[in-house]
């Protein structure tokens, strides 16, 4: 079995050997809207959807000129997984905080 050169934790880190990632924009946790930066190295399909804690997609994200925005006013404060998809493989995901 192939061992990875480093370790890799699931949150906040971008995946060895993959040529995009995303970053937010302001601060987390957030109030009103989330603002995340996408760093695509390759023109490739991206897509970011939101998760709750049990698993459930709840919301894919729209992405205009390598930035999404995610404003949940209709969901529970909490921690959610916004996860970068490319060509529908994951490739990174991260911990975000919403308090209203």
């Amino acid at each position: 079995m192939a061992r990875l050169s480093q370790d890799v934790s699931v949150y906040d880190q971008q995946l060895p050997g993959i040529n995009a990632g995303f970053s937010v924009s302001g601060s987390n946790p957030f109030r009103n809207e989330l603002n995340l930066n996408i760093d695509a190295k390759v023109n490739t399909n991206i897509s970011l959807k939101v998760y709750n804690l049990k698993g459930q997609m709840i919301e894919t994200l729209a992405i205009s000129d390598a930035m999404a925005k995610w404003m949940p006013r209709e969901r529970a404060a909490g921690v959610y997984i916004v996860r970068m998809y490319q060509d529908a493989k994951p490739m990174q995901s991260m911990k975000v905080t919403y308090i209203k």
